[in-house]
């Protein structure tokens, strides 16, 4: 019994977590703002989706690198991608955050973060 009320209750948790579009819209505008990167700037041939290859190609290499796990990891039975995350810093031009693939160990552009306060540390 006790079994059949833990599972019913992970099922309701889970069935609650779906986001609306509405809701997801909300939440985007909860997050940091970080300026457009001005045309011509490296940063902005960056894309999301881009491999660190063509980033390395278009940025060379990185000030500093970063990686630490995100909320995910500790969830048991999580399979998605947002386990890890891996963050490229460039001196006076900014950040690249990647989206860590556990499985694959494949790194994927989540987000371009122009400053050109970055410290590079």
């Amino acid at each position: 019994m006790i079994r059949l009320l833990a599972i019913l209750a992970m099922a309701t948790a889970v069935a609650g977590c779906h986001i609306t579009p509405r809701a997801a819209n909300e939440l985007a505008h909860r997050e940091p703002g970080f300026l457009a990167a001005p045309p011509g700037h490296p940063f902005a041939a960056v894309e999301v989706g881009h491999a660190p290859p063509e980033v390395r190609t278009i940025l060379g290499p990185p000030t500093s690198l970063w990686r630490y796990p995100t909320l995910w990891t500790f969830v048991p039975f999580y399979f998605g991608s947002d386990e890890r995350r891996t963050v490229w810093r460039y001196q006076s031009q900014g950040r690249i955050l990647f989206v860590d693939h556990p499985r694959t160990g494949e790194l994927e552009v989540l987000r371009i973060e122009y400053d050109p306060r970055e410290d590079g540390i």
